[in-house]
């Protein structure tokens, strides 16, 4: 009985002494990526969008990115939200280089849809307005595109009446004809839907 008593009192001895070395020293979390901005699909991110934090996320990890792994110029495949932990499933597996052309212009503020910010996705239109005294004519829409990303918005510098500067991502076949129509008419922003592209 003698040695039993003194078999247990050892087994709980190792056992206090390894629950005391393991709450000393916790296995360190895992790092991960999450998003700093709101990204929509089919943007091609890079390290800057993203910043790595530690967590411990036991099992669920195999579902995320570690922020050991490379993948910029990789593709969104569907909308990723500020702060998210970044899942595997919403990258693109395979490198895919950026082919849309930026085009930058100035707009005012007013015409720029409220709460606009980068990564958003608007439709654009643009009309063909009558001169002014002209009564025989009516508005008439030249052209729309659809789903076009905003790769930037902020106040044009120097500007004090209220003018925004925005980048677009054009896909380069209609990059000309976009800045032809932007030439001779001002575009009208909405809010696209924010799902795809």
């Amino acid at each position: 009985m003698r040695k039993r008593e003194l078999l247990g009192a050892l087994l709980l001895s190792v056992g206090v002494v390894g629950i005391w070395f393991s709450v000393r020293n916790p296995l360190p979390p895992d790092v991960y990526f999450t998003t700093i901005r709101d990204l929509a699909a089919g943007e091609v991110v890079s390290s800057t969008d993203f910043q790595a934090i530690p967590l411990d996320l036991r099992g669920a990890g195999a579902h995320y990115i570690s922020a050991k792994s490379k993948f910029s110029h990789h593709r969104v495949i569907r909308r990723i939200a500020k702060g998210e932990i970044l899942p595997r499933d919403a990258i693109s597996k395979r490198k895919d280089v950026e082919r849309r052309k930026q085009v930058t212009f100035t707009l005012l503020a007013t015409k720029i849809p409220a709460g606009l910010k980068d990564g958003d996705l608007v439709d654009i239109y643009f009309f063909n307005v009558p001169t002014a005294g002209v009564t025989d004519s009516s508005v008439q829409l030249l052209k729309s595109y659809q789903k076009v990303q905003i790769d930037a918005v902020a106040k044009a510098e120097g500007q004090i009446n209220g003018e925004s500067r925005l980048t677009l991502l054009i896909d380069p076949e209609i990059v000309g004809e976009f800045l032809t129509h932007l030439a001779s008419s001002e575009p009208f922003l909405a809010k696209g839907s924010q799902d795809g592209q």
